[in-house]
């Protein structure tokens, strides 16, 4: 093998050396999972093979997110890309590892003639209300910032594209205080805008408010309105045809927005699929 190589032309040893070279490179490639460069690129593969046109996205989001780690209070950041295109939303989580990777595209359609979007992670291991994280969330918070109250925790909710110089976004909850009543009781709890940028607002939950309304033990709150947003957060989910929650809890989002001078521009609000 050795006397064959010394044969082979100086030329073709170097042809020969950046074939292997790319070879390698490509099952490098496909070994991790084959990344792209930048996140745009991430964002444009991901939506093409979901059956999309391949588009960069209008924004991409580095979002600080709080969760608990080992008992302690961590931030960790998510970056997530945006495009209101249509009569829809694209939302493609995206992270870097190395290299960027997009997952499959959220598709929300716009509602009312707004564009709009949960944001991912607040359920689950990242919300503050569930029974699993409640304890966990509020010791933490006041393990770091010591016995004056728990910190504002820091959960992103939604996304929301409209004009304006601001906006402001509740959630409304109708829901029935037995199964099988008839009657409805309205609760609504208000959003913090978190950040503007390229005509997005997005907004998180405020955490601090609902830890606030936890019993001394934690173990329920304070009034029946909190416990139900507990059980809508913990549950809900868009993409899931069938929730058991809507069974006696349905949920409206509330957008107004307003002109640099304060002036309203809009009010408009659509029922949470």
């Amino acid at each position: 093998m050795i006397k064959l190589w010394k044969r082979i032309p100086r030329g073709w040893k170097i042809v020969l050396d950046c074939a292997a070279v790319l070879i390698l490179l490509a099952i490098l490639w496909a070994v991790l999972d084959y990344p792209m460069p930048t996140a745009n690129m991430a964002f444009r593969r991901a939506v093409s093979g979901a059956g999309f046109p391949a588009r960069n996205p209008e924004l991409i989001l580095e979002l600080p997110y709080d969760e608990v780690e080992y008992g302690r209070l961590e931030t960790t950041g998510r970056t997530l890309g945006l495009l209101a295109e249509g009569d829809h939303v694209l939302l493609v989580s995206l992270s870097k590892k190395p290299g960027w990777h997009g997952w499959d595209p959220l598709w929300v359609p716009a509602a009312e003639g707004v564009y709009y979007t949960p944001l991912p992670g607040w359920g689950d291991r990242y919300s503050v209300t569930t029974d699993y994280n409640r304890k966990k969330f509020f010791d933490a918070a006041k393990g770091i910032y010591g016995e004056e109250g728990p910190c504002e925790l820091r959960i992103p909710a939604f996304a929301v594209k409209a004009p304006g110089a601001d906006a402001a976004l509740t959630l409304i909850l109708y829901y029935k205080e037995e199964y099988d009543s008839t009657d409805w009781s309205e609760a609504r709890f208000p959003l913090l805008l978190q950040e503007q940028e390229k005509g997005w607002f997005i907004f998180r939950w405020d955490s601090l408010d609902i830890i606030n309304h936890l019993s001394e033990d934690m173990d329920e709150f304070t009034e029946d309105c909190y416990w139900v947003l507990n059980l809508w957060m913990t549950y809900y989910d868009m993409e899931d045809e069938y929730h058991d929650v809507n069974a006696y809890v349905n949920a409206k989002l509330e957008l107004t927005t307003r002109d640099e001078a304060g002036k309203v521009l809009n009010q408009v609000t659509w029922e949470l699929p």
